[in-house]
């Protein structure tokens, strides 16, 4: 079955070991944008890749930008690719702040297809 919406923890863990599932922790703090990957290093979901929203969901800040431009398509795939990430994957995104940092992701994959 594949999923295009919220998945169940108990789906989730069901599925830790599974090759064509790829996992995503969004961690991220405006305030300590370094929290998120120090937390990541702490604990994660087992198998999980960290997914730096300054880093891999954004463009450098530019003079006619904001905070956290849209990513270059070829640069987001890149890093979609280098993770494992294709058309036969089913991802999970996930943070631990509400889902904010997490639903960016899962629409930039929406997105850019």
């Amino acid at each position: 079955m594949k999923y295009t919406t919220l998945v169940e923890t108990q789906v989730l863990e069901d599925h830790l070991d599974d090759p064509a599932w790829v996992l995503f922790d969004c961690r991220f703090d405006l305030q300590e944008p370094e929290w998120g990957w120090e937390e990541y290093q702490s604990f994660h979901i087992p198998g999980a890749i960290y997914a730096d929203l300054n880093k891999d969901q954004s463009s450098p800040v530019t003079p006619q930008t904001g905070r956290h431009p849209l990513p270059d398509p070829s640069t987001f795939r890149a890093f979609l690719s280098k993770s494992g990430v294709n058309e036969k994957k089913q991802v999970v995104v996930y943070d631990a702040v509400g889902g904010a940092y997490a639903a960016r992701l899962w629409w930039m994959l929406r997105y850019y297809g």
